[in-house]
């Protein structure tokens, strides 16, 4: 076969691709397949070095993103004088920080990248062995987290600074700054997503690296990343991590439980409750959402919101009320952002029917807010539709149940709070009115809390948010002070990843973004424009 130069167009690379994978012996495809996954594991810290499957901003964003934040040749030029130039305070700080965190992450690249190799001295006996590699080990394991972790701290405060200066009008071309910011939410997710891996396999990890050296005369530390590679992502793992699948059979139950409970499966047809109407089941347009995501872990469910109910089967992941059936298109527009559900006011009216909330006969009534106006707004003169709803009906809709059963009230504000964090993460137009949407005194059920410390740091790992006490008075009791422990910060690690899910590229595009950057792509995000 020809060599392929550079004019050969795309469609000829994969017809020659085709026409070699038909000709090639099995056992040589599968060589090359083994050599390719070797050459991919370079480094023991990129853990994120495996494959991620991230979303392309190449529709919406005109400059392409490469690098990091840190790598000083990835800053437009502009951006950079800005801040090295400042006299500002701020500013001189994170500029000090940014120029630090490029020479310490340069650094302990060049130190583990080297290969490190540990000798045995001829005198050294096992258990000298034995300490001498769980030492290298521990040591490697550190640097990393406290790296990533310097990584995520250092490209929070750059968003930040950098939304300062778009909302506040400075001179600073908003399309290099929006590639920095989405350079630096790469950054997050990718390094958050390392730390939760490292954590999960330390030991693991540890002792098989241990048990595979302990004969040997000299250690590689890259061996470490042979060994990562090859664990199963563990129990409540997340999507970019290549997550395992879900229990079927559990998630198959759950689903036919919620449906059951809810009353929204009979004779062939399914129920919305926020569409208010039957859909054929051979359709599969209504799903079995879950409220908090699946990707928090039930342990970590269980420091949060503490013992489950005694209906729950001993879990919060997998409770019927920590699910809702509903049409696809508002599972959507629920997890990206754009609505989200509340307990109904007194006096409240639907805005389709003109009817006021009934409280004889719904004694938990629920509606939709609308958080991103643009649902609202006609395009042109033009009506718009989620599913067969109206979205100028949507805004205070009232959700439509064929039981007495309902989800539970701390998941639909632990929904609620979270999407309001990520919107103010973002900056996205309306995000200082949505407090108003949480309403006041409706979300506290007898018996039920959540841990304060723990949402101190979620809030703070999702919405940059310092100070969240006023958002927290709208909402159910909160138990215990505002400290944050290693679990707490584990628990909002996970969170947070949880919605940075990284969505499938177009192969075409080199620019990626992570989960975070569709809401800062959103027109008039971070310039306070609606």
């Amino acid at each position: 076969m020809a060599p392929k130069n550079k004019t050969t167009s795309k469609a000829q690379k994969k017809k020659m691709q085709q026409e070699q994978d038909q000709t090639q012996p099995e056992a040589s495809k599968k060589a090359q397949g083994k050599q390719k996954k070797e050459e991919m594991v370079e480094t023991p810290q990129q853990v994120s070095a495996m494959p991620s499957k991230l979303e392309v901003i190449k529709r919406r964003c005109t400059n392409p993103i490469s690098g990091t934040p840190f790598d000083l040749k990835s800053l437009p030029d502009q951006i950079k004088r800005k801040i090295s130039t400042s006299s500002s305070i701020g500013d001189t700080e994170l500029w000090a920080n940014i120029k630090d965190m490029r020479k310490k992450h340069h650094d302990h690249e060049a130190k583990w990248e080297a290969r490190q190799r540990l000798e045995r001295g001829p005198d050294d006996s096992q258990q000298e062995w034995e300490d001498a590699i769980t030492k290298q080990y521990n040591e490697w394991y550190n640097d990393s987290l406290h790296i990533n972790t310097r990584l995520c701290e250092v490209s929070r405060t750059l968003i930040k600074k950098l939304q300062q200066y778009l909302e506040s009008g400075d001179d600073v071309p908003a399309s290099q700054a929006r590639t920095v910011i989405l350079m630096a939410e790469e950054t997050i997710a990718n390094a958050t997503r390392d730390n939760i891996i490292l954590k999960a396999y330390k030991n693991k990890v540890g002792g098989e690296f241990l048990d595979a050296h302990l004969r040997a005369k000299y250690i590689d530390m890259a061996y470490v990343d042979a060994i990562i590679a090859r664990q199963e992502v563990p129990w409540g793992g997340v999507a970019t991590l290549k997550a395992g699948k879900r229990d079927e059979s559990i998630q198959k139950r759950w689903s036919k439980g919620l449906f059951k409970s809810y009353g929204a499966s009979f004779n062939g047809k399914e129920w919305c409750p926020i569409a208010r109407e039957w859909y054929n089941c051979e359709d599969k347009k209504v799903v079995a959402a879950h409220l908090v995501p699946y990707n928090t872990g039930e342990v970590n469910c269980d420091h949060l919101f503490g013992p489950p109910d005694n209906g729950d089967d001993g879990t919060h992941l997998f409770s019927l009320s920590n699910g809702l059936p509903m049409h696809g298109d508002f599972e959507r527009a629920l997890d990206s952002g754009r609505i989200i559900i509340v307990p109904t006011l007194k006096g409240d009216r639907d805005p389709e029917s003109g009817v006021e909330v009934d409280f004889e006969n719904d004694k938990q009534p629920f509606k939709i807010q609308v958080l991103d106006r643009s649902l609202i707004d006609e395009d042109k003169g033009a009506a718009k539709h989620i599913s067969t709803v109206l979205t100028s009906n949507l805004h205070g809709r009232f959700l439509e149940f064929k039981t007495d059963f309902r989800p539970s009230k701390r998941y639909l504000w632990f929904v609620a709070i979270t999407t309001l964090a990520r919107r103010r993460r973002c900056r996205v137009p309306g995000w200082t009115k949505d407090t108003e949407a949480l309403g006041n005194n409706v979300w506290a059920t007898p018996g039920q809390w959540l841990r304060r410390s723990t949402m101190h740091c979620i809030m703070r790992q999702i919405g940059f948010e310092e100070r969240p006490e006023p958002l927290f008075e709208r909402g159910p009791f909160l138990r215990g002070g505002a400290g944050e422990t290693a679990q707490c910060r584990e628990i909002a690690e996970r969170v947070a990843l949880s919605f940075s899910t990284l969505q499938d590229g177009d192969e075409e595009s080199t620019g990626y973004i992570s989960g975070f950057s569709e809401m800062h792509l959103t027109e008039g995000a971070c310039t306070g424009e609606e």
